[in-house]
């Protein structure tokens, strides 16, 4: 409700972890209208190049801060007072993704205006944003932190006598679903609480008085800040397939990897051994709260075991050691190597019978 305002701010942030490569606002609506990018918003994005250390302890290098800015959102949304607005956009795990318990997380927060009666300006360079000298009146919502985790399966190759062996190729497919856990904070109402709720929709720490009073909504009722983790959400059903090479240690990590089952199986064998036939079937789980993902590791239909990804087996749920050995394997029943078989059994047979007959005719003469 912006009845009173002359320039109403409306502007989303978003932090993401170095780990979240942002892609791109894909849609945005209110009510039933869909908003055109640059006309009726702008997205910028900043990657952040050293810590703030006025932030809570978090280092912030390599973060990604996305801002959304609604343009002219007074005068074009004035009268669509409680209609909902959604944003849909996307990032992706990339190489810096953290697999360890701390996860990747993103926190969002709404900047609004929040004082009716101010005469808000902006900048002429960037009138839909507050003017940072003129400390015009705004607010924040409470934020809302989302965090997603992903882990990896690690492969280790060796010959018979646990020696690591490189040259070995192994192929991956599969489902990556990660799940992601969002803690949202919200004001409840409390006796205990310190906060008062402005008419405009906002919450204070400012106690009312006598001159300021018509500005709350109630100037009894107190209200606390909480927050709660939401139901894990399964999102991103992406279908892999890809070959890797071991490194110089003999070791393959595959990593991005979430809830699903994963067949991996050898494509190349090391030089001088023999390629193993047998494929090996993973199944990850996982019952994260916002704290730690709880990973679930089953090999090969077996009963579920719980995972410790440490910095000991790369932050992986399970190292799995598979044995190459020397030699030449026969060829398969039905293949090609069967039919050579057959055609120089055949030739031997048949020179058997010619040096019998030859012999048979010396021994008459």
């Amino acid at each position: 409700d912006m009845t009173g305002y002359n320039k109403y701010y409306f502007i989303v942030n978003d932090m993401m972890s170095k780990g979240l490569e942002f892609q791109k606002v894909s849609a945005i609506t209110i009510g039933e209208a869909s908003l055109e990018k640059d006309t009726d918003y702008t997205v910028t994005t900043a990657k952040l190049v050293e810590d703030d250390p006025e932030t809570d302890g978090i280092d912030e290098t390599g973060m990604t801060a996305v801002k959304i800015v609604f343009k002219g959102f007074y005068e074009k949304y004035n009268k669509q007072a409680c209609q909902p607005i959604t944003i849909r956009y996307s990032a992706i795990l990339d190489d810096d993704c953290d697999r360890t318990v701390a996860g990747n997380p993103n926190v969002v927060d709404l900047t609004f205006s929040n004082d009716p009666n101010f005469d808000y300006k902006g900048t002429p360079e960037k009138p839909d944003e507050p003017n940072p000298d003129s400390d015009e009146p705004t607010d924040k919502t409470p934020e809302s932190k989302t965090k997603v985790y992903t882990t990896g399966i690690r492969i280790k190759k060796v010959d018979e006598t646990g020696k690591p062996l490189t040259g070995a190729k192994f192929t991956i497919s599969g489902t990556a679903l990660n799940k992601v856990i969002t803690e949202t904070s919200a004001f409840v109402e409390d006796e205990a609480g310190t906060y008062y709720k402005l008419k405009n929709g906002s919450y204070t720490e400012t106690v009312p008085t006598d001159e300021t009073e018509d500005k709350y909504e109630d100037v009894i009722k107190k209200y606390k800040l909480t927050t709660t983790d939401s139901t894990a959400v399964t999102v991103t059903d992406k279908e892999t397939g890809y070959e890797v090479e071991v490194d110089s240690e003999g070791y393959i990590i595959f990593s991005g990897l979430g809830d699903g089952t994963y067949t991996i199986k050898e494509s190349e064998a090391p030089t001088g051994y023999n390629i193993v036939a047998d494929a090996y079937t993973f199944t990850i789980g996982s019952t994260p709260d916002f704290e730690k993902p709880e990973w679930t590791i089953r090999m090969n239909g077996a009963d579920p075991a719980d995972a410790a990804p440490t910095a000991g087996n790369g932050w992986t749920v399970i190292t799995q050691e598979i044995i190459n050995k020397k030699g030449i394997i026969l060829p398969s029943t039905g293949g090609i190597g069967t039919v050579v078989f057959y055609v120089v059994g055949s030739l031997l047979i048949a020179g058997a019978v010619v040096l019998f007959v030859n012999k048979k005719k010396k021994a008459a003469k």
